[in-house]
């Protein structure tokens, strides 16, 4: 079978282009950690390399799992989205405030791209009392405190989607950066809906899922996880096996 031999070929060094048993677990286990993953990634490096370099591998690999692997050079991202089949999305929801901090930095993502302040590997750099203002304005909600907002940030770290600098102690503040995975996340489809929650009265219509749940039975992907944003459909998400090379 050609998948036996693939993984033949990867596991037996002596062909001349084996990887070691480790390395695969590490790049396996490093996506199945962050979600979406960058070239510049801290101590990420060696794992980007092997699932850049063998993309149909792992492409076919997360198939098999129900999930959707993506590449976007561009922007140096590799990232692993669930397919249509999301096993307990509802109880892996997002609470309410989770899920607006989220919409913010879509919209701030947007944003920057609007003014022209996004970098090449689609960036927008900010800070947290940006971010507070913005879902105070945007979300016409009341933002998660200090600490609850951070540890918000912290766990979007983990999965890719913004990196936090160091607070200011005296400004009560911190730098971040909002990270192109986050339109992966909140899709647009996901953002309408949620944006049509707000305009509806958010705070008179109860739970956030109970309001969206017809949208996540027609879309049939879990809040947290869908298809790329339509600015990204014209990249090639590796359907057929290749990376976008050209393009970083």
């Amino acid at each position: 079978m050609p998948e036996l031999e693939e993984v033949r070929d990867l596991l037996e060094p002596d062909r001349g282009q084996g990887v070691p048993k480790e390395d695969i677990e590490t790049a396996i286990q490093a996506l199945m950690f962050h979600q979406c993953i960058y070239e510049d990634t801290r101590g990420i490096g060696k794992s980007f390399a092997l699932l850049r370099s063998r993309f149909p591998f792992f492409e076919r690999y997360f198939s098999a799992m129900g999930h959707r692997l993506i590449s976007v050079p561009r922007e140096g991202m590799i990232a692993l989205m669930p397919g249509d089949n999301a096993y307990a999305w509802r109880e892996t929801r997002m609470p309410k405030d989770k899920t607006l901090v989220l919409l913010a930095l879509r919209l701030m993502l947007e944003e920057g791209f609007k003014a022209g302040q996004m970098t090449e590997s689609g960036r927008v750099e900010a800070t947290t009392d940006e971010l507070h203002d913005l879902i105070r304005h945007a979300t016409r909600s009341e933002p998660p405190g200090e600490g609850r907002l951070t540890e918000i940030l912290m766990e979007f770290r983990r999965r890719g989607l913004v990196r936090i600098g160091d607070r200011d102690s005296a400004e009560r503040v911190r730098p971040i950066a909002v990270l192109p995975g986050v339109r992966l996340v909140c899709t647009d489809a996901f953002a309408r809906a949620l944006t049509a929650w707000i305009e509806a009265g958010a705070e008179e219509k109860g739970e956030i899922f109970d309001f969206i749940a017809g949208h996540r039975e027609r879309e049939n992907a879990a809040p947290d996880f869908s298809a790329t944003s339509s600015r990204m459909a014209d990249e090639p998400e590796g359907s057929d096996g290749d990376d976008i090379e050209d393009e970083v």
